[in-house]
Order: structure tokens, then sequence, then C-alpha cells
């Protein structure tokens, strides 16, 4: 990109951003008296609730965080719950005593018989993969289950002997993220071997809890310690942490609506969009430890031990004075309406800039399709016998040197579909078969009779412990990756037949904010919670799309594109915005987007590239 080039997208996003007035969405925290909320350990996010552990094995449920009902049955008896995690549709508990419990509810519990500890042994985290449950504890034990019930112990953590507690665990990019006492890391990709992190960023301090999100991880810990690694093997020490001192130790870190939450001792709090750089929470109403922090509903949920509840949304009002006000127990009310409308009249201001022509290595062909994985973009045009990486740095876009384009020629081969998943890449063509590659620059291929039911795993969408897939003739949604089901007839009946990998009128689908959200050819959408019945979304009376082509989640929005150049954002796949100017003209289809290292990467007609600053 040439110095003048990059200056007029510069400036254009410049106009775009003053004709929109210069002000960013109203932002701030509402605070609250819990009831039923004092000395919480652990909140976590599922199946639409929050359910919320405390000091004594008690525990409740909150459909938005600030009213809380107390849940009867003790899973773990009078023993502390530590952690909570949702994955394969129900919630799994882990406590003291190496007590585990899960629940499809939140409210019925059911003990796990054997967790693969001993009762010797406190089980400080656990996390979920989309496939598998690990939980980790006291004495660097580990273990491991499919479905949360039954549980397999880890030979080997690298965590060592006695001294070294694992407290954290998170999953994100491809694997597993253990932390602990004396600054101990380590990764996995099964969450059954494990390797060492060699340099945590940490010295000696222990870290206290671990959260992944827009392609980056943050690992929080004593001493007001902040740290970020793109690959959680590699790590950088945050310079200036928000937290200071040893007094301002660092208990909890959530993501979501595209940043990190960290929360900690005196009230403390602070946010990053990148886990590199943060900025402190100004709160005056938390004053006491706050303990954990989750995301979730559109809404971060941070608890203090007090019984104090801070809630972030973007319709918060900043700072709300409601010390005096005290949460109402009762149950909201959870009807919702079975369709929205798309709301056309009102135009997002996501900053969009844009590569064209002989910017890009595609010289001005059609690009069809684009995948991340591996912290890079890889791009697949059916016009031309190549394939391209992109990697962009991660904060703005400030020159040409914060663009990297890799390109491999494929011998006459073109392809025009690429995917990620599985840890690879696999691109397939009609006239150039199938090739998968680890990095995205060296690609070894596939026989096309291979290209069969055995990569829908790959080809899938995954979300709330389901694989959801519409490729080689199907529609279908699995558990496992490996056993496939039909999907419900409600699908077939939005969106017609599926003809190929291609998706036949599916064009794609994606996950986030608890829903998947499909997308089709002749501008039609889709919901579901569950992978298996859908429900249409009415976009009958907006202008936003002809035919929808590509879908992405990051950031806590869904942003979809489609033909004459449209695109449009929405935070729950059912009522949707138009995005400001990509750089594509109004005649141009937009082919695909995907979303990685805190970007949306968007790609179309005459090589034409847009992405988000």
């Amino acid at each position: 990109m040439t110095n003048k080039k990059l200056l007029t997208v510069i400036l254009a996003i410049a106009l775009v951003l003053a004709a929109a007035g210069c002000k960013a969405p109203k932002t701030g925290w509402t605070v609250v008296n819990g009831k039923g909320t004092k000395n919480a350990r652990a909140v976590a996010w599922g199946n639409d609730m929050f359910v919320m552990a405390r000091k004594g094995g008690e525990m409740a449920v909150s459909p938005d965080g600030l009213t809380w009902t107390a849940v009867k049955d003790k899973p773990l008896g009078k023993d502390n719950v530590n952690a909570i995690a949702w994955g394969k549709d129900k919630f799994v508990a882990v406590g003291e005593k190496g007590k585990m419990a899960y629940s499809e509810d939140g409210e019925q519990w059911t003990a796990v018989e054997d967790s693969a500890f001993d009762k010797k042994d406190s089980i400080a985290a656990v996390a979920w993969s989309g496939s598998r449950f690990v939980a980790a504890g006291k004495y660097g034990k580990m273990a491991y289950s499919s479905d949360g019930e039954e549980w397999t112990a880890v030979k080997d953590s690298k965590f060592g002997d006695e001294d070294n507690n694992i407290a954290a665990l998170a999953y994100g990019g491809g694997k597993f993220v253990a932390a602990g006492e004396n600054g101990k890391m380590a990764y996995s990709t099964n969450g059954t071997t494990w390797s060492e992190v060699k340099d945590s960023a940490f010295d000696d301090d222990s870290i206290t809890a671990l959260a992944y999100g827009g392609g980056v991880f943050a690992a929080v810990g004593k001493n007001g310690k902040i740290a970020y690694s793109a690959n959680g093997t590699a790590w950088t020490a945050v310079e200036e942490s928000p937290f200071g001192d040893s007094k301002n130790a660092i208990a909890s870190i959530a993501f979501g609506d595209g940043k990190f939450i960290a929360v900690g001792e005196n009230g403390k709090m602070a946010e990053s969009a990148d886990g590199a750089q943060w900025a402190a929470v100004v709160n005056k109403k938390m004053k006491s430890a706050v303990s954990t922090v989750a995301f979730g509903g559109g809404a971060f949920v941070a608890l203090g031990t007090d019984g104090k509840i801070a809630r972030l949304t973007d319709k918060s009002a900043d700072d709300t004075d409601a010390d005096e006000k005290t949460a109402d127990s009762k149950k909201a009310d959870n009807k919702k309406e079975d369709t929205k409308k798309a709301d056309s009249k009102k135009e997002d201001t996501i900053r969009w800039g844009s590569l064209n022509d002989d910017d890009t290595p595609f010289k001005g062909k059609n690009i069809y399709s684009v995948a991340f994985g591996k912290d890079k973009f890889v791009m697949v045009s059916g016009d031309v016998d190549i394939i391209v990486t992109l990697s962009l740095a991660k904060g703005e876009i400030k020159s040409e040197n914060d663009i990297k384009w890799t390109t491999t020629n494929t011998g006459g081969k073109k392809y025009e579909k690429v995917v990620y998943g599985d840890n690879k890449f696999i691109v397939v063509g009609e006239t150039g078969g199938a090739a998968y590659s680890a990095d995205g620059v060296k690609w070894t291929d596939y026989e096309y009779d291979d290209l069969n039911e055995s990569l829908l795993k790959v080809f899938a969408v995954q979300g709330k412990g389901k694989y959801v897939s519409a490729a080689f003739g199907g529609m279908r949604y699995s558990s496992d990756g490996k056993t496939w089901n039909d999907m419900d007839e409600s699908a077939s009946g939005i969106f017609g037949s599926v003809d190929s990998y291609r998706g036949g009128s599916i064009t794609a689908c994606a996950w986030g904010n608890d829903k998947f959200v499909m997308v089709g050819k002749r501008g039609n959408m889709a919901y579901s919670t569950d992978g298996v019945k859908w429900k249409e979304v009415d976009v009958s009376s907006n202008d936003l799309f002809g035919g929808i082509n590509g879908i992405a989640f990051g950031n806590g929005k869904f942003v979809a594109v489609g033909d004459y150049g449209a695109a449009a954002v929405s935070t729950d796949g059912l009522t949707w915005t138009k995005t400001g100017w990509m750089g594509f003209s109004g005649w141009d289809k937009i082919y695909g987007i995907a979303f990685g290292n805190n970007k949306f990467v968007a790609v179309g007609e005459d090589g034409t590239v847009a992405f988000t600053y």
C-alpha cells in the first residue's frame, strides 16, 4: 500500500467518524447491593443465565446478573465451589475435597461419583474446549472429561510437585492454557498431553486467572501483574498495570463485547481491548474486593465479597449511584419473540480500511473465501492459482509495515473455499481438488475421494457443545464431531436443499452470544440456540442485503456481508444495522468474512480486502 493510498483510507475513516459525530456509545457500570451474593467465589454464563457460587457451597441463578434466586440444592454440600464452566449443554462446578457436580439448568445438580481427584485435592479451575472439559487444582493435578460426568486423570500436567498448585484454566485458539503458583504455566491442544511454558512473564508471582478473546490470551495474578499472548506459549508482561502494587492482587478476568475486564482487591477494575493496553475502570461504588467476573447475555457481571454487584452493558448509565437499592430476587420474564425485524435505518460506525487492486496479491481478481487460524488470515480465489496469507498488526494499521502478505503458487490449481479447523487449513475447489496446511503456506494435496463426510468437523461451526455443518450434501449437527445427525426440518424449510461443500443455498454460519446464526444466498437468515431447531429471522422489511455470502462473530458482534457491497452488524443475530463504508463499490459482491486477532477481514470482487481498525 502506498503512503498516498493509506492516507486516503485514513481520511475516509475520519470523514465517516466526523459524520457520525465522533462519539463512542455511552457505556458505564451499574452498581447495586445484591441479595444473596455476599462472599461470591465464582460466576459463569450458560443456557441464558448466570450461575453463581458463594462461600459455604451456596449457589444462585440469575437471568441478568442483578436479580438472583437461591438454589436449594447445594451440589458440594458445605464445601466451597471454586469454579463453574458451561459446556456440553450443562454446567460443571468444581471445588474443595475433589468434589464436582453437573447440572443442565443450574438448579438441579448431580454429584460426580469419581472426579479423578483425591479428597485432599481442592479443584480450582475448569474449562471447556467445545469437545472436552479440563479441571485442575491442588498439587498440579488435572483431569479431563468429554461430558463432565466421567473423568480421567492427566498423567503429567508439567506443574511438578506440591508447591505448584494450578489456579486457572482457559481455552482458545485451539489450545488449553493452565496457570498457577510460582508463575508456572503449561499448554495443551487436547487437554491430555501438556507442555511447559518456558517463561510466563510472571517470574515467581502466582497467576490467579486466565481468559481468551479476540485471538489473545490474558493472564492476571498477584502484585497486580498482567501478561498477554497470541498463542498461549510466548508471553509478554504488561509494563503498566492499572492495579499497581502488591496490595492490589487481581482475582478474575473475563472477555466479551470486544474487551477484557479484570477485577481484584480494593474494588479495583480495569479493561483492555487487546490484553496489552489497559485502563482503570472508574467505579466509586465498588470498594471491597471484587472476587469474580463473567460475560453473558450482552453484559459483564462482577461480584464483590461485600455482596455488591457491578454490571456493564452498552446501555448502562455511567457509574450509576444505586448503593441504596437492593436487587429484587424475583425472576425476570424470559419470554422472547420468535422473530425480530431487522432495522435498516441506523448505521453502525465500525471503522474499516481497505486494500484494492494492486494493493493485494490478487491483482484485481475476485477473492471468494477467507479463514483465520494460527495468527493469520488465509484467502483463495477460484480465478487465480494462488493461496495467500495476510498478517495484520494487532493494533491500529498505520503503515504498509503493519500489513504482511505471503503468496503460495499452486501450479494451476484453483481453490474457491478455505476453512480452518482441527489445527489446519483446508482449501477446496472445482478444479483444484483439495489440500491442507498447518501454517497456510506449505500445502499437501488430499485425494479428492477423501474430501467427504470425514471432514465435516473441519467444515463445521462449533458452539454450545455442538458442531453445525451445511457441507457435503446435508444440514447436520454433532456433539462430538464424529457422529452426525440431520438437522430439524425447520432448517431445510428456511434454506432449501444443500448440494455441495459450498452449502447450496446456505452460504455461512457463525456462533456467538449463545446462538448459531446461518445465512443464505437468497438473503435469508435463521438462528438456533442448540444447532438442531431453527427459527427464521424476519428480514423482509430491510434493504440491507440481496444475497448474504458470509457471516462472522467477534468483539461481541456478528458481521454479515453480501451482494452490492452490503454489510450489517448485530449483537444478537436478530436485529441488524448497516455498517459504515468498507471500500467495496455498490455493485461489488463481498464473498466472505472472518474474525481473528481482534479484527474482521472481508474479501470480495476485484481483489478487494477490507479490515477493521
